[in-house]
């Protein structure tokens, strides 16, 4: 969005907020209500890992300003674990998921839809450490100034569905 390439698009909660820290324009237009569990943190099922306070010392692949990454900090600072006292590996989903299941890292941050395809593996174990999320909406500057009823025909359009 910053870079002129996205007028409108869907975030999770923690992205806009690294995105304005790095001086990114644009306006938060909607959120949608507080959903289920839709990310965590999870290992291979026969791995070691019981629980957040098992991550010190670990290698934790996560896409580095996500939603993830969001919840692997809160998670560390919730069991007193420095940032320092872990390895993140900062790999994009795909690649994160490769390293995961060949064994490279001993857990990984995601969300879904990429949590719910490597469930569907059967080869992981969830951490249940996840929390309930919201969506945010953002539209740049210059789109919302500039087609502010294009703005509200994209909002409404879920709701017309029935969604």
């Amino acid at each position: 969005m910053n870079a002129g390439k996205i007028d409108f698009g869907g975030v999770g909660e923690s992205p806009p907020i690294f995105a304005q820290a790095g001086g990114a324009q644009f306006y938060y237009v909607s959120a949608t209500p507080l959903s289920p569990q839709t990310q965590d943190i999870v290992v291979l099922k026969n791995s070691p890992i019981q629980s957040a306070a098992d991550l010190k010392g670990k290698q934790i692949a996560l896409q580095k300003g996500s939603s993830a990454h969001y919840l692997l900090l809160k998670v560390l600072e919730e069991q007193g674990i420095s940032i320092q006292d872990i390895e993140s590996v900062s790999l994009p989903p795909a690649d994160a998921r490769a390293a995961f299941e060949q064994g490279n890292v001993d857990a990984w941050s995601i969300w879904d839809p990429f949590l719910a395809v490597a469930q569907g593996t059967g080869n992981i174990r969830n951490l249940n450490l996840g929390r309930e999320w919201r969506t945010y909406f953002l539209a740049s500057q210059q789109f919302a100034n500039s087609q502010p009823e294009s703005v509200k025909t994209i909002l409404a359009a879920p709701r017309e569905n029935g969604q």
